[in-house]
């Protein structure tokens, strides 16, 4: 998965995606989601990158909009060199005994996340 994550996110950016979702909640905020598990980190699972909006109505038929299921969320913060520091810390997640759902895991990358040199990316992650 690693190998295309990368070329995922370039992809979403090549292609604007950004500009072509209606109602945007958020306007400068982007969301990876991991979702779809078919069972733990190691196994196949969909990764979907997008923001949150506030109706799918307009959605362009390429697309596809899914609910984050309301759960508890244990709240990662990883700053610095990108993408370097985001491996680091899902590195981290991966080895901690957390009681994870598999149901769907999330980063926000903030309004700010261009701009500043820390690149801060908070990652969601859902426990039992």
């Amino acid at each position: 998965a690693q190998q295309e994550i990368g070329p995922f996110w370039e992809a979403f950016y090549q292609e604007n995606i950004p500009s072509q979702l209606q109602h945007k909640t958020t306007p400068n905020e982007i969301l990876g989601v991991y979702t779809d598990y078919e069972g733990d980190h190691t196994q196949p699972y969909a990764l979907l990158v997008g923001a949150k909006v506030a109706a799918v109505d307009q959605l362009p038929a390429h697309l596809v909009a899914r609910t984050i299921p309301a759960a508890k969320y244990a709240v990662f913060t990883s700053q610095g060199d990108f993408p370097g520091s985001l491996i680091a810390l899902w590195q981290e997640i991966w080895s901690t005994d957390l009681q994870r759902t598999f149901t769907a895991d999330f980063e926000v990358y903030g309004p700010d996340f261009f701009a500043d040199p820390q690149k801060p990316v908070e990652i969601y992650i859902a426990i039992e």
